[in-house]
């Protein structure tokens, strides 16, 4: 999360923080309130190869995407990226990577968004050997921006996994529990009070 100008905009990534641990959401948002009064835990002497294998996979499997859908788009953080990724959708683009996606609050990147004649599908490149709930879960806010910045509706959400296999999900088996998690995470922000700490968990299955 941060600020932009006086509008907080979140990442998929903070409903995932959140459900490992509101405690970590609340101290994030207090880092961003007042800055200093939260420090952030020093960086882990491996993140910098974890980040590195991370990026190495995942342009490993834009290339195999490319191989089966032909060249990706690549929008990432281009000036006018949702509206870049909403128009390339609307003229036929057939693999756009790094897709820009918006709507207030939330703001994230894509990893995949693959257009075929069945429909649209959102991938996600994770390291992990199997699915966990947090990969779902932040694939799962990908097609809820992707549906209400643009309209579309994926039928699919995949994991490219670490081994090399995918996992793929029907998109209605996925976004319920996403809403789920979202509301919550949003109820934790308004009600937020840098001097109360919220619960433990986070409420949601």
């Amino acid at each position: 999360m941060h600020n932009v100008g006086s509008r907080l905009v979140y990442a998929p990534t903070d409903l995932v923080r959140f459900l490992a641990s509101p405690y970590a959401s609340f101290l994030e948002r207090l880092h961003v309130e007042r800055p200093g009064a939260a420090q952030p835990d020093p960086a882990d002497v491996g993140a910098a190869t974890l980040i590195a294998r991370g990026q190495a996979h995942e342009q490993a499997v834009v290339r195999r995407f490319e191989a089966l859908h032909g060249p990706a788009l690549v929008v990432g953080r281009a000036a006018h990226g949702p509206q870049r990724t909403r128009a390339a959708l609307e003229t036929g683009a057939r693999l756009i990577a790094q897709a820009a996606l918006a709507h207030a609050p939330f703001e994230g990147f894509a990893d995949l968004l693959v257009k075929g004649p069945g429909g649209c599908e959102v991938w996600d490149a994770k390291l992990a050997r199997a699915p966990r709930p947090g990969d779902l879960l932040q694939v799962g806010a990908y097609a809820l921006l992707l549906e209400r910045g643009s309209g579309v509706k994926p039928v699919v959400l995949g994991l490219a996994l670490g081994d090399g296999s995918e996992a793929r999900y029907r998109t209605d088996d996925v976004v319920f529990h996403t809403r789920v998690v979202e509301q919550a995470f949003l109820e934790q922000m308004t009600s937020f009070q840098p001097d109360s700490k919220p619960r433990s968990k986070s409420g949601v299955a």
